[in-house]
């Protein structure tokens, strides 16, 4: 399990990885860079990692009485899903994210584990990765948020950067026909994420329109540090004992309930992680 030495837990991924091209939901993001966060960095293959329906609550950012459902929905539709990372110019391959998943329903969890072709993109990594806190991405509700942390986060050694109309389109896989005029776009895709990074993520950005005669062609971004304001925090409704079915025995229970308090523990500011086993 990757931390900071705050103890705080963080997605550890090649800059590649950070700004692939995909289309995922805000749960399946967040299973994701929660996955990523488990491995540890001498780690020399891809592991199966449980998920408990109490940390997919966590995770989801809310309770209901379908958790487990909901939770095996999220992972069925993450198992087909793919993410393109370019290798050239003109070039990219594409790869599954999961390698396979597996659906424990006695005990209320699930296993995942990561397509082992993105083995050179999440072990061992020595150059050219981001660090993605985890608490930060958890706060936010915008996919096009989270997909913005991760950019800041893997350039911010450059702090500034350029993408064109294309570039920007085809990182946040905006397909044909959505957001066509550019005020739109930059609304949706830039101001509106900003806006979310601004009052929760310790970086945020800058843009620049760059244009050729009227028209916009693309966008100079600068990084920058930022100290957003501590929010209040709402208190969530219980789990009723509904949302976790099927039921499981007590002591099943038990070590479910320590690895919540575990999982809170590494999204509580402040609180330094247990040591991983």
């Amino acid at each position: 399990m990757a931390t900071k030495q705050t103890g705080d837990l963080i997605a550890v991924m090649a800059n590649t990885v950070a700004e692939a091209r995909h289309a995922l939901t805000v749960p399946e993001q967040r299973l994701i860079l929660w996955l990523i966060a488990q491995i540890d960095r001498e780690d020399d293959v891809l592991r199966e990692h449980k998920l408990s329906v109490l940390e997919f609550a966590e995770i989801l950012g809310g309770n209901n009485n379908r958790l487990y459902d909901q939770m095996e929905a999220a992972c069925k539709q993450l198992n087909s899903r793919v993410l393109e990372i370019r290798t050239g110019p003109k070039t990219r391959v594409a790869f599954h994210w999961m390698q396979q998943v597996q659906y424990l329903e006695d005990e209320c969890s699930i296993a995942l584990q990561f397509h082992i072709n993105l083995e050179p993109v999440l072990l061992q990594l020595r150059e050219r990765f981001c660090q993605i806190p985890i608490r930060t991405a958890f706060q936010l509700r915008s996919g096009y948020a989270i997909r913005w942390l991760e950019m800041l986060h893997s350039r911010q050694h450059q702090r500034t950067f350029y993408l064109t109309v294309e570039e920007l389109r085809d990182w946040l896989h905006i397909e044909p026909g959505e957001l066509q005029r550019i005020v739109h776009l930059n609304q949706r895709a830039i101001d509106y994420p900003r806006k979310e990074l601004d009052a929760k993520s310790p970086l945020t950005f800058t843009s620049e329109s760059k244009k050729v005669g009227r028209k916009v062609v693309g966008w100079k971004f600068t990084v920058i540090d930022n100290k957003p304001k501590p929010v209040t925090k709402i208190r969530k409704p219980r789990t009723s004992k509904a949302a976790l079915a099927p039921p499981v025995d007590p002591a099943q229970q038990a070590a479910h309930a320590a690895a919540l308090r575990e999982f809170k523990a590494a999204l509580a500011p402040g609180k330094p992680l247990p040591s991983a086993p």
